[in-house]
């Protein structure tokens, strides 16, 4: 698996369908995510090239979970999304490193309507590995006309 010196961890947040058109039952459902393969484990590296020696940190990304609200009057869906990371020290790692990730809404079509970039400051101690927990609040989509929210 590639390694990429810099640390962005995507989440992509695929909405899928079913084929519920009742809004009562829309309300109890949410979407699936997926996290990217090819960046799901990154590795941040100190200056000097990708020897073991010079690894900072190493982080995985687990699947999230999801809740979330529909208005269909608004042609909204909001949803917030909790996931772990899970970081292991390397034998760069010291202090307090930033790790940054970004959350996107993806429509059917495979069109990115959104992106939403954020820093976590993870403390590399005396643990080689520790799970961070993160919750993301307030991702809208704003649904297409004639779109039902299942469609995403």
């Amino acid at each position: 698996m590639r390694r990429i010196p810099f640390l962005l961890l995507p989440l992509l947040v695929l909405l899928s369908g079913c084929n519920t058109p009742d809004p009562a039952a829309l309300a109890q459902m949410c979407p699936t995510t997926a996290v990217l393969y090819q960046a799901s484990t990154v590795s941040k590296l100190a200056p000097g090239g990708r020897a073991p020696a010079n690894v900072i940190l190493t982080a995985d990304m687990a699947p999230a979970l999801l809740s979330c609200d529909y208005d269909m009057g608004a042609g909204t869906v909001n949803v917030d999304l909790r996931f772990d990371m899970s970081v292991m020290r390397g034998l760069a790692g010291t202090g307090t490193r930033l790790l940054t990730y970004f959350v996107a809404v993806i429509d059917p079509a495979g069109t990115m309507l959104s992106k939403r970039t954020f820093d976590r400051d993870v403390a590399l101690g005396a643990s080689n590995n520790v799970t961070i927990s993160e919750e993301v609040e307030g991702t809208q989509i704003k649904l297409a006309n004639n779109r039902r929210p299942i469609e995403y």
